[in-house]
């Protein structure tokens, strides 16, 4: 009797191994069907297809934590892109905590998972929460040897270019595509993204000239790598348009800008954050023309888009409303000029982090308004705000500030601080 129960045990066993075993195989080809939905982008099939694979892994035993840890990150990322960031916040801090508790130090999920809300983080304005994480993948990656180092130093480049900080974003990019063309040489898609990422913060170090070297380095691989429309032309056409734009070249930019335009609206529609950054940066071409009514459109319809993505709580949401308020105050109505600049102002400071430009630029546009309306003691007000910002920086970021220097000299507000204190 006793043997009959083993061997019906072992039965029992054998059938729940091949059961699981089955499901495992399941949540494998849901794995593939979602990566393949991924890249189409069907995120929101992608997402479905996953939570089936996320239901198997958890109900395994013992559970799979790398693959538990994977698919919260999957399912993060596909959020993110969908712009539900609330949700993708959840399951990839999940991922994160999962991996932390389960995974060993130096395991490759876990890697995953830093670097992957790291870039949620940067993403969403959390600058400086974001470095951690990076810093914490790259640290597993360097140990490894993996092949994502480059990944990770490109991401640490990106979120230490939306911190201001574009000597440090330089230096990491460059890391990143020496990587990069010892493992693909120079005709790939990842080195030529590298040589973008270092157009950009060229151009941000008012380096013209080297910034459209580099893009058009760029422009040269993708064309041998890429087929005619992809989208990520799309990308470079508007920095190049940014930087023919800053370099007074404005034919030139508007036609980089609208071959942007074009590209975006196909891949990706017309509510999309890039093709906000298009109108935004065609906007300001406009205005530094002084076609204010096309630019006043151009400003509504990024702010639009920007707004229904990334919600009020967003940089870019803030800097849109100052250029809105740029607009209103160059057509004299000072109404609507002074509600975008306040919108702007109080959205800056509801964020954890921001780019301290940004906030000298918000007063002194403020400053200048004031003047406008010959409120002489106002618009002091508004300019020290803006002089106190630069010399905070200046004592606790002198690297920093030197490179960010020709910027903030270019700004009316130190000329105008002392026309204000000989009056008042």
């Amino acid at each position: 009797m006793k043997k009959t129960f083993y061997l019906l045990g072992l039965l029992l066993l054998a059938s729940v191994v091949r059961s699981q075993n089955t499901e495992l195989a399941l949540a494998k080809r849901y794995d593939l069907i979602a990566d393949s939905l991924s890249r189409i982008p069907d995120n929101k099939q992608a997402i479905l297809i996953r939570k089936k694979a996320l239901n198997i892994y958890q109900n395994s035993r013992p559970v799979p934590f790398d693959r538990l840890t994977a698919e919260f990150r999957s399912i993060g990322i596909s959020y993110r892109r969908e712009g539900k960031f609330t949700e993708a916040e959840f399951n990839l801090k999940r991922a994160v905590e999962i991996a932390e508790k389960h995974l060993a130090t130096t395991h490759t999920e876990r890697a995953k998972a830093y670097n992957s809300y790291g870039i949620f983080l940067f993403t969403t304005g959390k600058n400086e929460e974001a470095i951690k994480q990076l810093h914490l993948s790259l640290a597993i990656n360097e140990r490894n040897k993996s092949a994502d180092i480059s990944d990770n130093l490109n991401n640490l480049g990106i979120a230490y270019e939306n911190l201001g900080d574009y000597s440090e974003a330089f230096e990491h990019y460059k890391k990143a595509l020496g990587f990069n063309r010892k493992k693909y040489g120079m005709n790939h898609l990842s080195t030529a993204n590298n040589f973008m990422n270092l157009g950009t913060a060229c151009s941000k170090l008012d380096k013209l000239g080297e910034s459209m070297l580099y893009f058009d380095t760029t422009l040269s691989i993708y064309i041998k790598v890429l087929p005619k429309n992809h989208p990520e032309f799309a990308a470079l056409y508007n920095n190049m348009g940014a930087v023919a734009n800053f370099k007074g070249d404005y034919r030139s930019a508007l036609a980089y800008f609208d071959l942007a335009l074009k590209n975006n609206q196909v891949n990706l529609g017309e509510n999309h954050p890039d093709v906000a950054n298009i109108y935004a940066n065609a906007g300001m071409l406009l205005l530094n023309r002084g076609d204010i009514k096309k630019a006043l459109a151009f400003f509504n319809k990024a702010y639009d888009i920007r707004i229904r993505f990334f919600g009020k709580n967003n940089h870019l949401v803030a800097r849109t409303s100052n250029y809105l308020g740029d607009c209103y105050l160059q057509s004299n109505d000072f109404d609507n000029a002074i509600k975008w600049y306040t919108e702007a102002i109080q959205l800056y400071k509801s964020q954890p982090t921001g780019d301290p430009t940004d906030i000298v630029e918000y007063n002194n546009d403020l400053g200048y308004y004031y003047e406008k309306l010959s409120n002489q003691s106002e618009a002091l007000k508004f300019y020290k705000a803006a002089l106190s910002v630069v010399r905070k920086q200046q004592q606790t970021r002198p690297l920093y500030c030197q490179l960010i220097e020709p910027h903030w000299q270019s700004l009316p507000f130190q000329k105008q601080l002392g026309t204000c204190q000989t009056t008042v």
